[in-house]
């Protein structure tokens, strides 16, 4: 038997179904799910390369346009991973002023520092000059892939000849494949169509701005300290400290415990209860006061911010993020209470607006949080929003419930029969050139 779909709720639908969720980032399989462990191999040792050059000759007092195609061979000295120093020999031919013009180099090149330096023999003027060498990648896998990369020739000797152009890789393997094409996360930024209640509850309008101002402290208190200059720790960090102070100094009804941090979270969801209660029931609710429809509606709220808007984000932390906004993770999360407020939420037609109002707000209300964060941080790879906003103390007091929000937090199940080691930032090189020692076939890192 079908459901008539009532227009407010088709309203909310729609509202909640605009703009798709973005484009996901790719992933490789893990090899539990039919994933492949490809090695990448190591680098070759002979290296060989071609391309072509524009050049603008200056030999004596002549100003000649050149254009050369060159090949060469580079011999790494020492491990080619490093990229410490290496020798070769390149050769060139190509047009100078409508005459065929070619010649060698003798090369010695700094490949992690993208410098050589050498000497040109040319063939035609039996020349032979200091050659300085600059190649830049630009961009991650090469300008036109391939581990492409633009080459700047100078000759000073020559008269200050100069030399601009392009220089493949001609053999090797993933060449210009061992990293992602960007070094930035680009979010999507789906349209996103607000639903208004259709007559004001000013008791529900300061609710929700209790919750803002209760989110705001949480932030506040999960990350209190920033990085600071200076010498002196204390006077660097007394303005925030000092302000810290004052607010957890202050009293009132709603904190009859005083305020601390997992007070402050507890109000927070006290006050998020009361919210979705108040546009459940039409009518306002009294401090502190919940009934069954707020506090489900509650709860299917902070499972679907974690799930869809809090997690995703925080995975992305320590990655540039182009077009930063919560954008791409809430239309995802406002489709997913809008199917469960119209399929599950056992509210009357009426109130449907209104609960899928507190739900547009709270998602808005953290994406107020990310915008502080990134303005706090000056940088948006350091971004984290508290999961203490979808999480209350007792739905993270068990060993259980532990284990079930870090499973969906890297969205992976436990498995037995692992082995953990707590490496300090420092010494993970270290511990790193240790275990490739330490193989005896081959190395996995994992």
């Amino acid at each position: 038997m079908s459901r008539r779909v009532p227009p407010v709720s088709a309203l909310i639908l729609v509202a909640a179904l605009l703009g798709p969720a973005g484009a996901s980032a790719q992933t490789d399989m893990p090899p539990e799910k039919g994933g492949v462990v490809y090695s990448l191999g190591m680098p070759p040792v002979y290296k060989g390369h071609a391309g072509a050059m524009l050049a603008w000759y200056r030999p004596g007092e002549a100003n000649d346009l050149a254009a050369y195609g060159h090949f060469g061979i580079l011999r790494d000295i020492g491990s080619p991973v490093v990229g410490l120093a290496a020798i070769g020999l390149e050769g060139y031919i190509g047009y100078r002023s409508q005459a065929l013009d070619g010649g060698g180099r003798a090369l010695f090149s700094i490949p992690a520092l993208h410098f050589t330096i050498g000497g040109d023999y040319n063939g035609p003027d039996q020349d032979f000059d200091l050659l300085l060498r600059l190649e830049l990648p630009f961009s991650r896998g090469g300008i036109f892939g391939r581990g492409s990369q633009v080459r700047i020739d100078y000759l000073p000797t020559r008269t200050n000849t100069l030399s601009i152009g392009v220089n493949v890789p001609t053999w090797g393997r993933n060449i210009g494949e061992t990293r992602p094409k960007r070094d930035n996360v680009k979010l999507a930024k789906p349209p996103l169509r607000r639903s208004e209640p259709e007559e004001p509850l000013p008791a529900l309008e300061e609710s929700i701005a209790r919750v803002r101002e209760g989110a705001h402290w949480i932030m506040r208190l999960a990350m209190p300290l920033l990085d600071r200059g200076g010498a002196d720790p204390t006077e660097a960090y007394a303005d925030e400290v000092a302000g810290l102070q004052a607010h957890l100094a202050l009293s009132g009804p709603r904190f009859p415990r005083g305020r601390s941090f997992n007070e402050e979270i507890r109000v927070f969801h006290v006050e998020l209860e009361r919210a979705f209660s108040i546009a459940a029931a039409g009518e306002e609710l009294p401090e502190g006061a919940s009934n069954e429809y707020g506090r489900a509606a509650a709860a299917v709220a902070r499972r679907i911010l974690l799930d869809e808007v809090l997690f995703p984000y925080n995975r992305l932390l320590g990655q540039r993020k182009t077009n930063d906004s919560l954008d791409q993770f809430a239309a995802v999360a406002h489709q997913a209470f809008a199917r469960w407020v119209l399929n599950e939420s056992g509210l009357k037609e009426d109130r449907f607006r209104p609960t899928y109002f507190v739900f547009q707000e709270l998602v808005e209300i953290v994406e107020g949080i990310r915008a502080a964060q990134r303005e706090r941080w000056a940088d948006s790879r350091f971004v984290w929003l508290p999961l203490q906003l979808g999480l209350r103390a007792e739905d993270h007091d068990t060993e259980a419930e532990l284990d079930d929000i870090i499973e969906r937090a890297v969205e992976a199940r436990f498995t037995v029969g692992n082995h953990v080691w707590y490496v300090m930032n420092e010494e993970f090189q270290l511990e790193m050139a240790s275990s490739v020692h330490r193989a005896e076939d081959y190395h996995v890192l994992w």
